[in-house]
């Protein structure tokens, strides 16, 4: 890129209201200009790249050129004429196509079919969905390779570690699972309105038990609290504990809206792993495990969903075999 490409480039950011944002989250022309350059530190490049992405300004501008990439053979520029109604949209096209596009590249946004990278992908795919559904993703970002290597837990020292359910659930009737005791044969697991009075109550001798089926279900929109015991612990009486917060008729309603988009507008071979990533940025964790471990069955080798599943994992306390 020439010292005139730079010219056009850094007077083109600055006149588009990624640059106007008064939030100050957003970096400035200069610290764009080198990330599109490839100037700029490891460091400071994830910084950049972290700004843009959790902005609604910065989301905003990449499914902007998603969509006039997507459409550049040929039709970039009278998109854009038609669009802004000047003769400097023309040389806006010009600089998005030559310029903007190589750094879309470097952001991992757009790379060639033969090297997409599955971040990329991801991204791509999230922009996609902003542009079609705003009101469901506009704030939605995937888990990038970085957050999917951390997640911990809550620690718990003593007691049963209860796994699920935690946070917010799509099911009226869960499926409860905790971390067995050694030699434990049976559990009590009980479940209590936010008066403290029992709602439900089952035995298990197994680790998990799923809420019968012909016993009432918990009411949409409220928050419980599940408790899980058994007095054949190595010191006897044990308990653990969650609470948890069924989802509403319309939290559940917008959960299926956006399966249902991604169903419509993203590749096949994402659309599990976007929408578990939706259910762990809504706090629907038991969503998001079963999403990806239904996507592991099918498709093995799927990394990014292998990475999800042990995030997951972390984030629930579930140890390996659980």
């Amino acid at each position: 890129m020439d010292a005139e490409d730079r010219e056009v480039i850094e007077s083109l950011l600055i006149s588009h209201p990624l640059a106007a944002s008064e939030d100050g989250r957003l970096p400035d022309e200069g610290l764009i200009a080198g990330y599109v350059e490839g100037r700029l530190t490891p460091e400071m490049h994830s910084a950049v790249e972290a700004q843009l992405l959790a902005s609604t300004e910065g989301r905003a501008l990449v499914a902007e050129l998603s969509s006039i990439l997507e459409r550049r053979d040929g039709q970039g520029a009278p998109a854009l004429l038609e669009r802004r109604g000047s003769w400097r949209a023309l040389a806006i096209a010009a600089v998005l196509l030559l310029g903007v596009g190589a750094w879309l590249y470097a952001t991992g946004a757009f790379r060639s079919e033969a090297d997409p990278g599955p971040d990329a992908r991801l991204l791509t795919a999230a922009a996609a969905l902003t542009r079609h559904a705003p009101a469901l993703f506009d704030d939605f970002r995937p888990l990038g390779a970085g957050e999917r290597a951390g997640g911990t837990a809550d620690v718990l020292r003593g007691g049963i570690q209860a796994y699920l359910p935690q946070g917010r659930t799509l099911e009226a009737r869960p499926t409860f699972r905790w971390r067995p005791v050694a030699g434990a044969t049976r559990y009590d697991v009980e479940v209590l309105d936010d008066r403290g009075g029992v709602v439900y109550a089952v035995s298990s001798t197994g680790s998990q038990v799923d809420y019968a089926a012909d016993h009432e279900s918990l009411e949409r929109g409220r928050t419980y609290v599940w408790e899980v015991s058994t007095d054949e612990g190595p010191l006897g009486r044990v308990t653990g504990r969650r609470s948890f917060h069924v989802a509403s008729e319309a939290e559940a309603a917008r959960f299926e809206q956006a399966r249902r988009q991604i169903a419509e507008h993203a590749p096949q071979d994402l659309r599990a792993v976007l929408l578990s990533h939706v259910a762990i940025r809504w706090g629907l964790l038991a969503t998001a495990e079963r999403l990806v471990e239904e996507r592991l069955q099918q498709s093995p080798a799927d990394e990014v969903a292998s990475q999800t599943r042990s995030y997951l994992h972390r984030v629930l306390g579930l140890a390996r075999g659980d």
